[in-house]
């Protein structure tokens, strides 16, 4: 999360709470003047958006959206107050993402934390946005599959912006930092978050193991599941995830025990076949990061979880989500030529039309399409139907790839370039 305070701009995902505090403090009554969020894709002066201090009940400081200001936020930013419309458009009806007094993102999710709690289907209904639009199904509840989405866009890992990749220590910071913005709703107490379930990748400089070992006791302790989230490097570490009686297990990467239950079967098995696509991207060099929700259980004073739902999304070496191998290609290109894009996910939302990805480096967003299934005539449909909405919305702006036509990409590049970046403050 970044922010611009007295000229100067801050990377908060890389903060300790006691580290903003200090940063905060010489601006504490005269904040509005001095602290914006820097989550707009210009960094104009005029576009930067107020922020002010608040003391939590902690006494530490930390910044909160001016009233009112929220839908004007982007929205993978953690001051943004999604619209009904908007959360429909992710598969959620009004109740499930939601803002506290304090800022953070409240979320009712379809799986119960409660170690007695079995899996649950999440409520769907249907619902038009707009008298010309097709019924989609909206639920009352958000998914393991749409909470990684969430934890992965509020920490913006599905943008790309010019600089350095982030390192693997970089993003157990930032996904850290999303959770703790993150709230559950139906937890007794509030004040517990998704960090406090949370287990991340294991990184020595962080202490992650450490962590993690200390949130599955205190899960174990109350009765709680965890969540563990990691990422597989590739097709060879993912066959290695395997304990000494062949189970399934992410202790590799936690520091922590957390495994299936099943002898002979692999996270591979545990994740085939809904997430078959993304686990054939490991053999075209992408990679898996994969979030499980684990039952805790206890043995000789020994905290240790079992795992009841795992779901993955395949990203790449600069840990933006893709849905295909021309996706990854393309990706690839992006960041070697240090464009600025997002990577719109989908969350929920099997219904939902959203661009492939979208440039912001240009005078204004140009959202950008890879077909590259034509001979499916239902997805000949919906290509037909996304170029209609592009044409209505962005008139001359939106950009293609047709794979049917030409598979090569820099020959289609050579016929079709993509926009050329602009300096930030030149842009809408």
């Amino acid at each position: 999360m970044h922010y611009w305070i007295d000229g100067q701009r801050h990377d908060f995902s890389s903060l300790l709470d006691n580290e903003i505090h200090a940063l905060l403090k010489p601006f504490h009554h005269a904040s509005t003047e001095h602290v914006f969020c820097a989550c707009q894709r210009t960094d104009a002066p005029d576009t930067r958006l107020p922020m002010y201090i608040r003391q939590n009940r902690s006494t530490s400081l930390s910044l909160a959206r001016v009233p009112r200001s929220g839908n004007e936020h982007h929205r993978s930013c953690r001051h943004f107050d999604i619209a009904a419309e908007d959360a429909a458009r992710l598969g959620y009806d009004d109740s499930v993402l939601a803002v506290d007094e304090e800022g953070n993102q409240v979320v009712a999710l379809s799986e119960s934390l409660r170690n007695s709690a079995g899996a649950t289907e999440p409520r769907a209904s249907v619902v038009r946005l707009g008298p010309r639009a097709v019924p989609r199904r909206i639920y009352a509840r958000m998914t393991p599959l749409g909470l990684l989405h969430l934890l992965w866009e509020r920490a913006w890992l599905n943008r790309h912006v010019v600089g350095k990749v982030p390192e693997l220590p970089d993003l157990v910071r930032r996904l850290r930092h999303a959770a703790r913005q993150i709230r559950i709703r139906g937890l007794r107490s509030a004040h517990w978050g998704i960090e406090d379930f949370l287990l991340l990748q294991e990184t020595p400089a962080l202490s992650t193991a450490r962590a993690n070992f200390a949130k599955l006791k205190a899960a174990a302790d109350k009765d709680k599941k965890v969540l563990a989230l990691a990422v597989i490097e590739d097709a060879m570490h993912l066959a290695r995830l395997v304990d000494a009686r062949q189970r399934p297990t992410l202790r590799p990467l936690l520091g922590v025990t957390v495994r299936g239950g099943d002898v002979g079967r692999t996270f591979e098995d545990l994740l085939a076949p809904s997430f078959e696509r993304a686990l054939s991207l490991l053999h075209v060099g992408a990679r898996l990061a994969v979030l499980a929700l684990a039952g805790t259980r206890t043995y000789e004073g020994t905290p240790y979880a079992i795992v009841e739902n795992v779901v993955a999304t395949a990203i790449t070496p600069a840990w933006i989500p893709i849905d295909s191998s021309r996706e990854f290609e393309f990706t690839q290109l992006l960041v070697a030529q240090g464009r600025q894009f997002e990577k719109p996910l989908r969350y929920d939302a099997a219904e939902s039309v959203f661009p492939d990805f979208v440039l912001e480096d240009t005078a204004q967003p140009v959202p950008i399409e890879i077909y590259g299934m034509g001979t499916l005539a239902d997805y000949a449909a919906r290509r037909e139907k996304k170029r209609s909405i592009y044409q209505d919305a962005y008139p001359g702006r939106h950009w293609e790839w047709d794979v049917q036509q030409e598979g090569r990409l820099q020959e289609w590049l050579r016929r079709h370039p993509l926009p050329a970046a602009i300096p930030s403050r030149q842009r809408q």
